[in-house]
């Protein structure tokens, strides 16, 4: 056991190609917790849910499991959904730990399995495998939001900039206009100048 929550840990240190990483997490957590299907479904507002299935599924296969997954994640959240709504079923025994991440509910784990009667000891292992995706999982959210605080900066930048070489231009315009009619004032001053200097002159 301690071998392969190693091995997850290792795996689930990179940012770099993440579903792939997942995928083969929930590959090693057979070696922990045996199973025929096994999922991760990340749910975020405003988001599509994500899900990583082992093995991959059929579409048709897929969003029936992805179905099955979203229903758990509602009565999991949901505590009136847990009262009201019929318990989610599925064919074979199954365990579904939820994904935890600062105190909010991000998702869950989920294996099933035709052959297997599910003991504590697997319930306990799949839980620590489960905090180990959520923290990743967590990771990976914390990284995307830098990314879109460091492009709105680069953005802000980019505009300010702009704005400068905007102000830049139009003062310059601005100057350039005003020079053209002022040289016209003072060469005519001058030109008035030197005619009152001729008449002083002549008198």
């Amino acid at each position: 056991m301690k071998r392969t929550l190693y091995d997850v840990t290792q795996l689930l240190e990179s940012a770099d190609g993440a579903d792939e990483r997942v995928r083969r997490a929930l590959e090693l957590l057979r070696n922990l917790v045996p199973y025929e299907q096994c999922a991760v479904l990340e749910a975020r507002l405003g988001h599509e849910p994500h899900v990583v299935m082992v093995p991959e599924r059929l579409p048709a296969e897929r969003a029936a499991l992805t179905g099955t997954l979203l229903g758990m994640f509602g009565q999991l959240v949901d505590g009136n959904a847990r009262a009201d709504a019929p318990a989610v079923r599925t064919a074979g025994a199954h365990l579904a730990v939820p994904l935890i991440g600062l105190d909010e509910v991000i998702g869950l784990v989920f294996v099933g399995s035709s052959a297997v009667e599910y003991t504590e000891e697997h319930l306990r292992a799949f839980s620590v495998v489960a905090a180990k995706l959520a923290a990743y999982l967590m990771m990976l959210r914390a990284r995307a939001r830098l990314a879109d605080l460091a492009r709105e900066r680069d953005e802000a930048r980019r505009a300010a900039e702009a704005a400068n070489r905007a102000k830049d231009d139009f003062l310059a315009l601005v100057s350039h206009e005003l020079q053209t009619p002022l040289s016209s004032i003072l060469a005519w001053a001058h030109v008035l100048r030197s005619t009152d200097d001729d008449a002083a002159r002549a008198h």
